[in-house]
């Protein structure tokens, strides 16, 4: 049997495909996931750790929470070891207790490290960043295949890595498209550029910036998601204030694709002096293919030059006056021509995910 952890995102569309590959080849599965707010989720073939705590809180909290899942995950190993053949791995935090697992009770479980994030390389530093790396040197040595969400995030990486490493990029995959046809979000009564975000509230987003720049009323806005008290706080505001920005809050995969589908522009900066945003991998830049809708990042990094690469957008710098000149000087029109050319690439990419299970990781699980 396959068992898949994930702390967070265990509904997102990353999970979601590797569940309906495990559904199409009959392969048996369980989903294991952390039931945070304690919603009291429940859905055929998935486990929750109920531990209620909140998505974003840092210091000691964080802490025991964190040892708390990982914890559960060994735990939860340990219980099933008989009639588990594959982990997969979603983040440290799950294969660092399956690799403790592993070196205990089952030398041969096939452990699958899919890296959304490379924990050193989050901006720690001193002592903790050299225990995060003495960790994941361990955890990778005990795994026996990595997966990437693209191939420069190798670079990420401070060791030479002794597993065969594959790409599986966050590319957008449906069978049926017909939802984005749906009139659930109702158009402005003017004729300004329609701006989207749809994702985490952290403050190396460059959100901050975009909501006060709404504030002028020469955009719409529409924004959901959740994690900064401060940034969710000022979007509640500016949507109870203005006629030009809606708050969605938090939202289903396919419904933040409407949202993006409604829009003009889809925002997605990153702050590059963070090594993980750095190396940002980020589903908008395939939504933006798949959606035909331009898309606006961050100069200096990797994704600019995707971006330029294959036509689909813009990149400025990380600065209030850069996007304040971009907004006021950028036209509809000119958007939709690159929205036009950036689905244009979309059949390329569009068979990427359908490869790399049928070829790749087909081979991989056991």
């Amino acid at each position: 049997m396959i068992i898949l952890f994930r702390a967070n995102g265990i509904f997102a569309s990353r999970v979601n495909k590797y569940v309906d590959y495990y559904k199409k080849t009959n392969r048996q599965f369980k989903i294991v996931g952390w039931d945070r707010l304690g919603e009291g989720l429940k859905r055929e073939n998935y486990v929750f750790f109920q531990y209620r705590t909140r998505y974003v809180q840092g210091g000691r909290k964080a802490i025991v929470a964190k040892i708390k899942w990982m914890r559960f995950v060994y735990k939860y190993l340990v219980a099933h070891k008989e009639e588990i053949t594959t982990v997969h791995a979603c983040d440290l935090d799950v294969a660092l207790p399956s690799a403790l697992f592993k070196r205990r009770y089952k030398k041969d479980l096939n452990i699958v490290f899919d890296v959304c994030d490379w924990n050193s390389a989050s901006g720690m530093k001193g002592v903790v960043k050299h225990v995060f790396q003495i960790a994941e040197r361990f955890t990778v040595k005990q795994c026996n295949q990595m997966i990437l969400c693209e191939p420069e995030r190798i670079n990420q990486i401070q060791f030479k890595v002794p597993i065969p490493v594959h790409i599986m990029r966050n590319i957008p995959s449906f069978d049926d498209t017909s939802f984005l046809k749906e009139e659930t979000i109702r158009p402005f009564n003017n004729d300004m550029v329609t701006v989207a975000y749809v994702g985490w509230f952290g403050h190396g987003r460059f959100i901050d910036e975009l909501l006060e720049y709404a504030e002028r009323g020469t955009i719409n806005l529409l924004i959901a998601g959740f994690g900064m008290a401060q940034i969710e706080e000022h979007a509640k505001k500016l949507n109870d204030s203005m006629d030009t920005v809606r708050f969605f809050g938090k939202v289903d995969y396919k419904f933040g694709l409407q949202i993006l589908n409604a829009a003009d522009l889809i925002y997605a900066m990153y702050c590059k002096s963070i090594p993980n945003h750095f190396f940002a991998a980020p589903n908008k830049f395939y939504e933006s293919m798949f959606l035909g809708r331009a898309i606006l990042s961050t100069k200096g990094i990797p994704l600019e030059e995707k971006i330029i690469k294959y036509g689909t957008g813009y990149a400025i710098e990380e600065s209030m006056d850069d996007l304040a000149y971009f907004l006021e000087h950028i036209s509809k029109d000119e958007l939709k021509k690159k929205g036009e050319d950036a689905h244009a690439q979309w059949p390329y990419f569009s068979q990427l995910t359908d490869q790399f299970m049928n070829v790749e990781y087909s081979n991989i699980i056991i």
